[in-house]
């Protein structure tokens, strides 16, 4: 086989890898992720009408189930749509923002939307469904694509295979020649469709504002452990200066919580960064201590970055000390 012949090939193996990966990811992930934005304004659209049109008063409960009928119209799960917090806020917005709703109506429809307050949610419930819902995405996300890839660099590797049967013959598919050109192919494919996904969610991630989100995840994760505390009847405030999120005050002392969601959302360097930022706030603030709380148990190798002033633990443990520490005499 000549250099030009082995070229080709390898050309033709990338050529087709590529292709059919972009052609899957844009029919299966891609299209989920098109389905939900339809979706998520089709909810906000909706509720649009009814507020200003109908006038209707809705309840919390009934903006859920509204939003999770949609959902199913669309093959979706529930969890896949823009939860409570992020409708009322679009609604709010829009009707501020929208000309052709009279004065007195915009002011009927807003007093309405203000007086709608977050569903009571059981935080135990709450913190295991998200936690499965993280977890589940994060490892659909990774599992789909590598198997998309596998499957597109095993077609590629059939099509070039087949095409040098046709040209060159059977026996030609058992030369060494052809055996490196078919893995220089396939690992050059793997780099391109390997660049192609981190780039694609890069972008995601800049645009979309969809539950999946990590920003939206964190808030929730945030309002919830709000929620805790108040139950716990510690008295706390949050934080002025995005130093930290909350400042329990204890009888022996303030602590200054900052919550994550896990630990492998952040890296080796933003981790020490993070831990820095929080012994800093510990001396400048004048709080007993600080306590940095994932929502996933962190790793041995994480808990152990510890310090005297700075704990990492997960909910469970920090329930514990929030359950012993009691209002300030």
């Amino acid at each position: 086989m000549t250099l030009d012949a082995q070229t080709l090939l390898s050309f033709l193996g990338i050529a087709v890898s590529v292709g059919l990966f972009l052609v899957g990811y844009r029919t299966t992930i891609g299209a989920r992720k098109e389905r939900t934005r339809t979706t998520n304004e089709e909810i906000i659209h909706g509720l649009l009408k009814r507020l200003v049109l109908d006038e209707m008063v809705l309840t919390p409960d009934e903006v859920r189930r509204f939003a999770a009928g949609k959902a199913a119209d669309h093959s979706l799960k529930s969890s896949d749509v823009l939860g409570f917090e992020p409708i009322v806020d679009r609604l709010y917005a829009r009707v501020v923002d929208n000309d052709f709703i009279g004065s007195e109506q915009r002011t009927r429809i807003l007093e309405r939307i203000r007086e709608w307050d977050s569903p009571e949610v059981d935080f135990e419930d709450l913190m295991a469904s998200l936690t499965r819902l993280y977890d589940t995405r994060s490892r659909f996300q990774s599992s789909s694509t590598a198997l998309l890839g596998l499957a597109s660099g095993m077609a590629a590797a059939a099509v070039t295979a087949a095409t040098a049967v046709t040209f060159e013959g059977v026996d030609f598919v058992l030369e060494r020649d052809f055996v490196r050109s078919l893995a220089v192919a396939l690992v050059a494919s793997g780099l391109i469709m390997s660049a192609l996904t981190i780039l694609r969610r890069t972008r995601d991630a800049q645009e979309e504002s969809e539950p999946a989100s990590e920003v939206e995840f964190e808030s929730e994760y945030e309002r919830n452990f709000a929620r805790m505390i108040e139950k716990s009847d510690v008295p706390f405030s949050y934080s002025r200066d995005g130093g930290y999120d909350f400042r329990l005050h204890g009888a022996n002392g303030d602590v200054v919580v900052e919550v994550k969601t896990t630990s492998k959302q952040l890296s080796k360097k933003g981790l020490s960064e993070l831990l820095k930022r929080l012994e800093d706030t510990v001396a400048d603030s004048g709080a007993r201590r600080a306590l940095l709380v994932f929502l996933n148990p962190p790793s041995d190798h994480v808990r152990n970055l510890s310090s005297e002033n700075v704990r990492v633990m997960g909910v469970q443990e920090f329930k514990s000390i929030l359950r012993g520490m009691s209002r300030p005499s």
